[in-house]
């Protein structure tokens, strides 16, 4: 089944996600020879991200935590079905104080055989604010999150990582 809407965000991100890629390859060779020296990978994946909930202003936007699961949506259901579920869930998130920044990954390229339909990331500022959130997912808005989407969607166990930002796209790049 087609999905115009989804079809043309995601276009519109991968154009965008090409100039930076452009880039990258003509002027990011001495930044690759250090990556090399410390880590070799030779994979590059490409996701292509709609946000659900913007964080807000960072104090420190180079260092973050970020939380990752690999979602996978029930039989019979498409994504335009959990959008609702979704909008919702960012708006509850927001109503109870959260500071989190929320989107949805969808594999583009270099993966393959993915054993999921896409990646759910939430960000904090730090520890203290992904801890706050956790707190109050942990006394009742699990009970949210179950209304949301039992039987819809299933996702394994968040990786939560502490980040450090090598890069900023330019606002240019919007």
């Amino acid at each position: 089944m087609e999905h115009p809407g989804i079809v043309r965000v995601l276009r519109q991100v991968l154009r965008r996600g090409g100039r930076a890629q452009d880039l990258w390859l003509a002027t990011g060779s001495e930044q690759l020879a250090g990556f090399n020296d410390v880590w070799t990978c030779d994979t590059h994946a490409n996701y292509a991200t709609l946000q659900f909930k913007k964080p807000p202003e960072r104090e420190n936007p180079n260092n973050l935590v970020l939380s990752f699961s690999d979602c996978s949506m029930a039989d019979g259901m498409v994504f335009e079905d959990l959008v609702p579920s979704l909008m919702e869930w960012a708006n509850y998130r927001q109503g109870h104080g959260s500071t989190s920044g929320m989107w949805v990954l969808f594999p583009a390229y270099g993966g393959g055989g993915e054993a999921f339909d896409f990646k759910f990331v939430a960000s904090w500022q730090n520890l203290a604010e992904q801890g706050a959130d956790y707190d109050q997912y942990n006394e009742s808005g699990w009970e949210k999150g179950n209304e949301l989407f039992r039987g819809k969607l299933s996702c394994d166990s968040s990786r939560v990582y502490i980040a450090t930002n090598r890069r900023m796209a330019d606002s240019a790049d919007d």
